[in-house]
């Protein structure tokens, strides 16, 4: 569990990351209920990620 902890936060510590991209990665691990909401400023914009994980 610790390398994919590290993973995610290699992949959100990068400047270039984005909602879509984290999608994306968590699609590839098996997720499927995941919203990506862009909320766009002056000052740029900021992805939130909703995602839905089942339970067992």
């Amino acid at each position: 569990m610790l390398k994919q902890v590290i993973e995610i936060m290699d992949l959100l510590d990068s400047a270039l990351v984005n909602g879509d991209i984290v999608r994306k990665y968590l699609q590839g691990r098996g997720l499927t209920e995941i919203e990506v909401k862009t909320i766009t400023g002056e000052k740029g914009s900021t992805d939130f990620v909703k995602i839905k994980v089942q339970g067992a």
